[in-house]
């Protein structure tokens, strides 16, 4: 029982060491808000949005783009249909086709996000890629932010914010589950190891997808983003850079049920057995090991009738409310915490489960 109960007390520790180098890397990087609408640039942004059945979400999105505070000479928009058999394409075409700065083109490939977002850098004129998700909502200031940053640093890759909206607990319980696995990965890369991006909000030099494309993974459905970064990060990790600003964000819809919300994750998960980043492959081993440590701790303390056997989950429990307090803070989604003791019992089993599911799923 002893052994059992200090084995926690290491994991918890050694946990809470990394949640505080993540939050100490992050609350050290900060980004000043841009303030300059039209900003000196030789070249434009080109905001990829690859779509398939989104009608239902793409008249929010291309408003939320359309309306950007940067000047529309500064940017263009490329909405990419795979293969849609709705009427999404429809849409775009009778509302925003007669727009300058925005493109409709169909996928030139095989079905998929990936060669998608390909067709769409294929018919980019600018230097500066920007993807995003045909259900993600972007803040008013958030290419002129990335303009601004990428002006100012000229990194090869840009990672940025990404969040989800839940007005319900069931989606508010998904939205603080996924503030606590990016939280860890804007920890990372602001610490200068980045492990996790999100292609919702991502941004890279054209020149640098075409130098890595051939280690994109067009072979695997899901990981346009993660697959991209780990093959930049090779070769010029201290070339990619974190921006630290809501302003540069953009927010995604919770799934509404459970079956969905099992789909979206297992996709997720079963790309992560094709990761060859050492940082990656850590990070994920030390949060599988102490998900599946959580469950044999409450098990154990209800067989043996012994509370201390739950110190270690108290002590977990502390640093993930501390940990995600910092960046919900930051971020404005401290309302997210109200659902933290119900997510904080579920998530360790139920991602227990997806990543069991992912490693058998093709």
């Amino acid at each position: 029982m002893n052994t059992v109960l200090y084995i926690g007390l290491v994991f918890g520790i050694f946990y809470f060491m990394i949640l505080t180098i993540f939050a100490t890397a992050f609350l050290l990087q900060k980004h000043k808000q841009n303030e300059c609408k039209n900003i000196d640039f030789e070249g434009i942004v080109s905001v990829i949005i690859p779509y398939k059945n989104e009608a239902e979400h793409l008249w929010s999105v291309t408003e939320s783009l359309i309306n950007q505070s940067l000047d529309k000479s500064k940017y263009e928009l490329i909405f990419v249909n795979d293969n849609s058999t709705d009427n999404g394409k429809q849409i775009l075409e009778q509302y925003f086709g007669h727009i300058r700065n925005v493109k409709l083109i169909d996928n030139q490939y095989k079905t998929g996000k990936k060669f998608a977002i390909r067709t769409g850098i294929e018919h980019a004129a600018g230097t500066l890629i920007v993807t995003t998700d045909a259900d993600s909502i972007s803040n008013a200031e958030r290419l002129a932010e990335v303009l601004e940053f990428y002006r100012k640093y000229r990194p090869k890759m840009i990672i940025l914010p990404v969040f989800m909206s839940g007005r319900n607990r069931f989606e508010k319980m998904q939205a603080l589950d996924f503030l606590s696995l990016t939280a860890s990965g804007y920890g990372a890369a602001a610490l200068g190891r980045p492990i996790l991006c999100n292609g919702a909000n991502l941004a890279f030099e054209k020149s640098v997808f075409w130098e890595f494309q051939n280690q994109y993974r067009y072979d695997i459905p899901s990981g346009d983003d993660v697959f991209l970064l780990h093959a930049v990060k090779k070769k010029y990790r201290k070339q990619i850079k974190f921006l630290n600003s809501k302003t540069a964000s953009v927010t995604c819809a919770a799934e509404p049920t459970l079956t969905k919300l099992i789909a979206q994750r297992t996709r997720w998960s079963a790309k992560s057995k094709h990761f060859i980043d050492f940082d990656t492959i850590i990070t994920a081993f030390i949060v599988l090991i102490i998900n599946a440590y959580i469950p044999i701790l409450i098990s154990l303390s209800v067989w043996m009738l012994n509370a201390k056997l739950l110190l270690p989950l108290v002590f977990k429990l502390f640093a993930d409310a501390l940990f995600l307090f910092i960046f919900a803070k930051r971020y404005q989604q401290t309302d997210l915490l109200k659902v933290l003791i119900p997510t904080w019992f579920v998530s360790p089993i139920f991602n227990l489960y997806i990543a069991l599911r992912g490693m058998f799923k093709p």
